[in-house]
């Protein structure tokens, strides 16, 4: 199995405006492929690094927990992720029996 790089992403700019980053205990972000190649596509549209639209996204998500106490996404999102929790559950069972 030979693993294939992934194409070189583009590193936050050193402007200053943003606060210094603390990197003593990263929390990493796994999506799904699908998410990541949205990410990655918006990033770029935005001209943005895809990890400070990462953080500009979670902070929004923050910002809305904040305000409102409660985070509650759209029922067809809570299906998807139910789904692919469902699928990955299954695919990790079948993958402990080989």
């Amino acid at each position: 199995m030979t693993a294939t790089a992934s194409p070189a992403r583009r590193t936050r700019r050193r402007t200053g405006s943003l606060d210094l980053l603390q990197h003593d205990r990263p929390i990493p972000l796994r999506l799904p492929k699908a998410d990541t190649q949205r990410a990655h596509e918006v990033a770029d549209g935005l001209d943005l690094s895809t990890s400070a639209y990462a953080r500009l996204l979670y902070r929004m998500g923050e910002q809305l927990h904040r305000r409102t106490g409660v985070l509650q996404l759209p029922e067809h999102v809570m299906e998807r992720l139910a789904a692919d929790v469902l699928t990955w559950t299954m695919q990790s069972a079948q993958a402990a029996r080989v």
